[in-house]
């Protein structure tokens, strides 16, 4: 994408990384997966900063992690849920990240660049 810019002085790339809420709050259990995706959060503000002078937008977007209804198979809650149960219908899916995503990459998006998108119907605002 680098090169590709440096041809044509209109270029606008975008990236799109895709981390979770997990990635911007620890849970007990889940530690490993946390850091991981914390890591994906901090990767894609570097390159915003590193890339944008390229027109090289990088984002994330945040998806909530989705775990059964009830933690008692797993013992493991849903990841920014207070009470498990009450957590997002089993019915949400994937396709609610159609439009966050479409959004990021649309042209009219090109001044959107180190954006962490959380897109998890507020079930981690605190």
């Amino acid at each position: 994408m680098i090169a590709r810019s440096k041809q044509a002085q209109d270029f606008r790339g975008r990236i799109v990384n895709v981390a979770s809420v997990a990635g911007l709050r620890a849970t007990a259990q889940l530690g490993v997966y946390c850091m991981s995706k914390a890591a994906v959060v901090h990767m894609t503000r570097a390159q915003a900063l590193e890339w944008g002078r390229y027109g090289i937008n990088v984002n994330a977007l945040c998806p909530v992690t989705y775990a059964p209804r009830s933690t008692k198979t797993t013992g493991i809650p849903m990841v920014g849920a207070a009470d498990p149960d009450a957590a997002a219908p089993a019915s949400r899916a994937a396709e609610d990240l159609d439009a966050p995503l479409l959004m990021l990459v649309a042209d009219e998006s090109q001044f959107i660049n180190g954006a962490i998108l959380t897109a998890d119907d507020g079930l981690s605002v605190t």
